[in-house]
């Protein structure tokens, strides 16, 4: 079974097994996705903006299938946004590290803050 996220799910039709094996490399990419929450004085267009030259910028995402950002949820005092970003299986976890980094780094020089406790 193909999960939404590309995932195989393989079920064992047998007694001696009790387990179900996630493979995530099979596929050979996955998907990887990244929430952030800002309040709601940030202009969600200029977050988007920078989120995407982050992507761009970063070296071993996909080009296909299309990144995705967008608003994830509405809350009492923000809104989260939600990057899907597709990347070979193989690397994911460096991926992801350096994604995640280039994400702050760049919100940073825009003088684009998360909000903190």
């Amino acid at each position: 079974m193909k999960t939404f996220d590309n995932t195989t799910v393989i079920i064992p039709n047998s007694k001696l097994s009790n387990e179900v094996i996630v493979n995530l490399s099979r596929e050979g990419k996955r998907r990887m996705d990244i929430e952030l929450k800002f309040g709601f004085a940030t202009d969600f267009n200029e977050v988007k903006h920078n989120l995407d030259q982050s992507i761009q910028a970063v070296a071993g995402l996909l080009k296909d299938p299309a990144c995705r950002i967008g608003i994830s949820s509405i809350e009492t005092d923000g809104y989260k946004v939600l990057i899907s970003v597709w990347t070979p299986s193989h690397g994911f976890v460096d991926t992801k590290l350096l994604l995640q980094q280039k994400i702050i780094e760049d919100l940073k020089n825009a003088a684009i803050k998360l909000p903190g406790k």
